[in-house]
């Protein structure tokens, strides 16, 4: 039985991660490997962050297993990771078949493939559930690669992009993700304590998709949904197997559909299943009953994407919310008693030192328990990638593509105003009586104290030394 080893890459070295700490599980990896299990291969995974491993000891791991192929998982900020990974395995092991997947290559395939013209065997884009299982057939028999959907590879000096691959239409078809091949969650993965309401705790993608417009964003596919029944499957099992008390739903469109939110809810309600969790959403997208619901159901934390505190910044990138949305949604959620985490973004296009300061005041005037701005970057794949060079200076230097990092800055605008102005809306929002007294209060429980030490070093060093 032939084998492949799918490996999350370590994180690019020219980024500063000390103000991220938090690991979470590689549940595409997971799925993937599920997938490929029931297909009568042998499949591991090697998860570098969580292990802690360098390039040279992820060699070392593959020499063990001996597998018959490789695939690797690529983000934007680790595709050069992914680069040197991948001259490292061909020095050793220069017969095996080098596959890479994951968001960088399905928006940025093409100039990937031609970048790093060697490194890489095999590009897959798209949603790769079906395409991994053909590849490998194709591959393990010594097949043509032209008829298989969502591939790139090389012919001499000719890339050949296939056609696209279809979505999953039915999420319920795929298996249930092979956590079973992670290292021990308990001990590799955690959410930071702002995020955890409790541990042991978990990550889940719930939904694919999105029919948003927002110009840095680059998720425009169909969106689909795990049904209510599938849903509360998973939860179950995750809940029996690993003893979870945590989870944190990653997808961007959890609240949109209605009624799988109230069966999920009345679920936990009912069968009085012990979990606390907390989701994103759109403001546009919550109303008064459905928080209500939520936050009898255990949901203790909702996510914004809120972006900006001028509506003409939010209305040029095609956000399609009002100011006065997002208090509602915010004040709503509040009163419902859920924690509420405002993501906003410093640097957008026609951003100026007033706009900041606005975003600032306008986070500071919300009952927000957690204010987390970051640096506008626009990824490939999204239109602002395609236009940020009219409105400012961009480095499109795929290693620095990392939140934390000042990679586009606005027409009018400086690096160091950028800085100081993160600087400056970290210490306004947090150094105030009633943030201080909230974390104070959360950092003396024992159940977090800590945790919250080693999440909150990280934090404190970007405020007083302006990181990034």
């Amino acid at each position: 039985m032939k084998k492949i080893i799918l490996i999350s890459p370590p994180s690019s070295n020219e980024i500063d991660f000390s103000a991220k700490k938090s690991v979470i599980p590689p549940e595409g990896l997971c799925l993937l490997a599920s997938c490929i299990r029931n297909n009568n291969y042998q499949v591991s995974i090697i998860d570098s962050d969580a292990l802690g491993l360098t390039i040279q000891e992820v060699i070392k791991e593959i020499k063990k297993q001996k597998p018959n192929f490789i695939g690797i998982t690529s983000t934007t900020v680790t595709i050069h990771n992914c680069s040197l990974l991948a001259k490292k395995i061909r020095e050793s092991f220069p017969d095996l078949k080098i596959i890479i997947g994951g968001p960088h290559i399905t928006v940025a395939g093409k100039e990937t493939m031609n970048y790093f013209k060697g490194d890489f065997d095999i590009g897959v884009y798209g949603e790769a559930e079906k395409t991994i299982i053909e590849l490998l057939d194709a591959l393990s028999k010594n097949k043509s690669l032209k008829n298989i959907k969502g591939l790139m590879f090389f012919e001499g000096d000719n890339l050949i992009i296939t056609d696209k691959r279809e979505i999953v239409e039915d999420l319920d078809s795929l298996p249930m993700p092979a956590w079973d091949l992670l290292p021990d969650i308990k001990k590799h993965y955690q959410q930071s304590v702002s995020r955890a309401e409790r541990f042991p705790s978990m990550s889940l993608m719930t939904s694919r998709g999105c029919p948003g417009q927002c110009i840095f964003c680059a998720s425009k596919n169909k969106l689909r949904a795990y049904s209510s029944e599938r849903l509360l499957e998973i939860v179950k099992y995750l809940i029996k197997t690993y003893k979870i008390k945590s989870i944190e739903i990653n997808d961007d469109n959890f609240v949109v559909f209605k009624d799988r939110l109230k069966k999920f809810c009345n679920t936990l309600i009912d069968e009085k299943i012990d979990l606390t969790w907390s989701c994103f959403a759109r403001v546009n997208h919550v109303d008064e009953e459905s928080l209500n619901l939520m936050a009898k159901a255990g949901c203790k934390r909702i996510a914004y994407g809120l972006e900006s505190g001028n509506q003409k910044i939010l209305d040029f990138e095609k956000k399609f919310i009002t100011l006065k949305q997002i208090r509602k949604a915010v004040e709503l959620t509040h009163k419902a008693g859920i924690k509420v985490t405002g993501y906003f973004i410093l640097g957008h296009p026609l951003e100026t030192k007033e706009t900041m300061q606005q975003t600032i005041d306008f986070a500071k005037s919300l009952p927000l328990d957690d204010f987390l701005p970051s640096f506008m970057v626009p990824y490939p794949g999204t239109k602002l990638y395609e236009i940020a060079d009219q409105y400012g200076k961009f480095n499109k230097d795929w290693k620095k593509m990392y939140q934390w990092e000042i990679t586009f800055i606005p027409n009018g605008l400086t690096k160091k105003d950028l800085k100081e102005y993160m600087k400056k809306a970290f210490r306004e929002f947090y150094f105030r009586p009633r943030i201080i007294f909230n974390y104070t209060k959360k950092a003396l429980n024992p159940r977090y104290t800590w945790r919250f030490l080693i999440d909150g070093f990280g934090a404190l060093k970007f405020i007083l030394k302006g990181k990034g």
